[in-house]
């Protein structure tokens, strides 16, 4: 068995740091600190299977002690499950982090980094969500907001347009016989 009082410190230490300094070894010590968790409550609930309704329990009990940690996965349950897959490869990962210096440096978000890692994108984030008109609907709406923030949404958005636009169908029409 772990410590769990421990392990809600090392957590709570790591997440400490985040809010000071967010950094990839802040985001290692935390997925330490949850993997342990999640071993301790697998090994409470006799099973290895995290989609199991005992392990589920036995993780919402070990929580239930900690509701400050309980509130932070909640909040970024995506950053505390990477975090997780990031401290079980930091060895990996941090040769390939170091061989992309110094691109590498701004990425410190354990998602961000498994999506980069594993040359995967996540489901949402897939290129082609909307139609070229659509997009510039959007685009005229946010130039016609006059505060900074509005201003540098739109310029945010503009540089976004490759990943949020799909491409027209390009239809031959002489080759289908209709010119």
């Amino acid at each position: 068995m772990a410590d769990i009082a421990q392990l809600f410190e090392d957590i709570r230490v790591g997440i400490a740091e985040l809010r000071q300094h967010r950094d990839v070894a802040s985001w290692v010590r935390i997925g330490v600190g949850f993997g342990g968790l999640q071993t301790e409550a697998m090994h409470r609930a006799g099973t290895n299977d995290t989609r199991s309704s005992r392990y589920r329990r036995a993780y919402a009990e070990l929580m239930a002690q900690a509701p400050d940690l309980a509130k932070f996965e909640k909040e970024d349950r995506a950053g505390c499950y990477y975090a997780v897959w990031l401290s079980k490869n930091w060895d990996a990962v941090q040769v390939w982090l170091k061989a992309g210096e110094p691109r590498s440096l701004r990425w410190n978000h354990p998602t961000g980094i498994y999506y980069k890692f594993t040359g995967t994108e996540p489901k949402r984030m897939k290129r082609g969500g909307m139609d070229q008109r659509t997009y510039q609907k959007i685009l005229a709406r946010l130039e016609t907001l006059e505060d900074e923030e509005g201003k540098a949404l739109a310029v945010v958005f503009r540089g976004l347009e490759s990943i949020l636009v799909r491409e027209s169908p390009q239809v031959d029409l002489v080759a289908l016989g209709i010119l």
